[in-house]
């Protein structure tokens, strides 16, 4: 018979064998380093001859390998992955990607930056593009 028990209930099995007392929220390393050790704890529940053989539970996410950003060659976090499991960017290079100008963002006529305005013309208050350089308005 398999039995799944979490970290919480592994630490309220050691509490009621007096193996630990007195911290409230130990680590994970120490609970399972205690219930791997402890001998009154290798005893099924259910049947006291029968005895327990510990293993770890994989996750749904544990067959995502570590994968190298294609812009800057980092480690792309573990936890980015399992939200975007396509991605090929780091967070820092897909930031600075998204903020990059785009070709829209130049003057098509002289080739200067476009600011974003604001401006109010008959009563309507708009967002309109206008270059830094020749004033031209898009």
């Amino acid at each position: 018979m398999q039995q799944v028990i979490s970290l919480s209930e592994m630490h309220q099995r050691l509490v009621s064998l007096g193996k630990l007392k007195r911290q409230n929220a130990p680590e994970a390393e120490l609970i399972l380093e205690l219930f791997r050790v402890v001998s009154d704890t290798s005893r099924c529940t259910n049947c006291p001859e029968s005895t327990l053989i510990m293993t770890s539970v994989s996750d749904e996410f544990d067959d995502l390998k570590p994968r190298r950003c294609e812009s800057c060659n980092s480690v792309i976090p573990r936890e980015r992955l399992e939200v975007f499991p396509d991605t090929v960017q780091c967070t820092s290079c897909a930031d600075s990607t998204a903020n990059n100008q785009t070709d829209h963002d130049y003057c098509p006529r002289c080739g200067d930056k476009m600011k974003v305005s604001v401006t109010s013309r008959g009563g309507l208050t708009k967002y309109i593009s206008r270059c830094t350089g020749c004033g031209y308005e898009h």
